[in-house]
């Protein structure tokens, strides 16, 4: 069987399975492209494998796994964060209550985090990607006190630029 094969004879299923784990269909649609990516990347190994949908349901479990532990590390760091490349009402930190309408305080977040030293909003992007500090250790070629204390210090430097009074 070819991959394209594989392909147009499972994708709808695992969108619908996914669909039913994930309420939010565009995500779902993003996650089951995510789930043939991956079964691309290692088909070839596996084309004579006996139960070839099983692993594609498989993939498919840990992709929705993995969205759902990064959004749970979103949460942990910056309860309420909304990817903000699809949504335009993301909260940068915890101890902040903002409304989805409340636009100036959702700018003023912006504009504090777009104003920090790319060192240290580099390490805050990638927190809220769900990357763990071992994972951005490596990828940054760094050690993971470093990934922590650059952490640290944006978080500090976040509140900051924001000033005293917004947390009023």
């Amino acid at each position: 069987m070819t991959f394209e094969e594989l392909t147009k004879t499972h994708y709808e299923k695992i969108n619908k399975f996914i669909k039913r784990k994930i309420f939010d269909p565009g995500k779902a649609d993003d996650l089951t492209q995510e789930t043939f990516i991956r079964a691309l990347r290692t088909f070839y190994k596996l084309n004579n494998h006996p139960n070839l949908t099983a692993w594609l349901y498989l993939i498919s479990k840990t992709v929705m796994h993995d969205h759902i532990r990064r959004i749970k590390s979103r949460e942990r760091w910056f309860p309420m964060y909304e990817n903000h490349i699809t949504h335009q009402n993301e909260i940068f930190q915890s101890s902040f209550f903002i409304e989805k309408d409340d636009e100036e305080r959702m700018e003023r977040i912006l504009k504090a985090f777009n104003s920090m030293h790319p060192t240290y909003r580099q390490v805050l992007e990638l927190r809220l990607e769900g990357l763990s500090q071992s994972e951005i250790a490596k990828k940054l070629g760094i050690s993971m006190g470093t990934v922590s204390s650059r952490t640290d210090r944006a978080k500090k430097m976040l509140l900051k630029n924001l000033g005293e009074d917004f947390l009023d």
